[in-house]
């Protein structure tokens, strides 16, 4: 039998589904909209009726829309999205499995870089309430939730790249090397601030409460009350914004590769975009919709293992 916790966890799964479907449905309405031919648009001379008529047919692009629609939907549940428009010779599916673990990595690493940070200096921050440097935190976070992530990719290049000499200022060599220094602190920069801003809220409010004036009256230490007491206790609304920010920085991605010149996924679909690549731009965006939809089920049941009410409430 499924417990009430289980029951939750499907239950938001199931009401992530139609979410991906309905950005599904929305790309491929705007994508058959779009006037003029992928492939007349890219031809160096001018093809032919028959030409076009051709290459739509070897692409399927001949079939109703329903068919097309169905078909695509179908495949792409089976990890099969079709040939390249624009890399001849290539699938879709060759393209992502050789760029998406790129796109992957650097996500996780920046969440794990902005957590580590946000969460710390948030407690620090609280700890040292109204001093200078709970002053600087808040400016500093301010500038970071105000400052683009393309706008954090160049000008890192330039202070440390060209000035500095500290990193380089293009490729990409891997995870654990200099040049992947830029794009994980753009990527963090974000999240990050939101997660320092939310931890010191939560952690004020446990400060106030009851039980913090409990544990103060037995004596405990002040790094006992901060850290394992009101950090424990105001962690869900911490965790939820953690959610929040994990799916945002999935789209992030796309901006800051394209911008340092990562080959990652998000370079990929930003060209496909100019190339009317229109399987590779289905196929990413088939994938930050499952990815954004995951981060958001993740975050809300981890939010209900943190404080029951919320799996109450819900079932009510």
């Amino acid at each position: 039998m499924v417990s009430e916790h289980g029951r939750y966890v499907l239950r938001r799964i199931a009401e992530a589904v139609p979410l991906v479907l309905i950005v599904y449905t929305i790309t491929f309405v705007l994508i058959r909209s779009t006037p003029g031919n992928p492939f007349a648009a890219r031809s160096n001379r001018t093809l032919t009726g028959e030409a076009l008529a051709q290459i739509e047919s070897y692409y399927g692009l001949d079939r109703p829309w329903y068919q097309q629609y169905l078909g695509y939907l179908t495949n792409a549940v089976r990890g099969d999205f079709g040939p390249s428009y624009s890399k001849q010779g290539q699938s879709v599916s060759e393209i992502l499995g050789r760029t998406i673990g790129v796109s992957l990595t650097l996500v996780l690493a920046s969440l794990v870089v902005a957590a580590a940070i946000g969460i710390t200096v948030g407690v620090l921050a609280t700890q040292r309430r109204g001093s200078v440097l709970d002053r600087v935190v808040s400016l500093v976070t301010s500038i970071a939730l105000a400052t683009p992530a393309f706008v954090i990719v160049p000008a890192l290049t330039i202070l440390l790249g060209v000035y500095g000499g500290l990193v380089p200022t293009g490729g990409w060599d891997g995870l654990f090397s200099a040049s992947a220094v830029v794009p994980i602190v753009a990527l963090a920069a974000s999240p990050a601030a939101v997660l320092t801003s939310y931890t010191r809220a939560s952690l004020s409010d446990a400060l106030s409460s009851d039980f913090v004036r409990t544990a103060w009256a037995q004596g405990l230490r002040r790094r006992t009350i901060l850290w394992h007491r009101s950090l424990k206790n105001g962690s869900a609304p911490v965790l939820a914004a953690f959610g929040t920010e994990a799916a945002a920085a999935f789209a992030a991605v796309l901006v800051v590769e394209t911008v340092a010149g990562i080959p990652g996924f998000g370079y990929e679909m930003v060209a496909a975009f100019g190339s009317r690549d229109y399987p590779i731009v289905m196929a990413g965006t088939l994938l930050l919709a499952t990815l954004v939809a995951a981060s958001s089920v993740a975050a809300d049941v981890g939010y209900a293992m943190l404080d029951p009410r919320v799996r109450v409430g819900a079932k009510a």
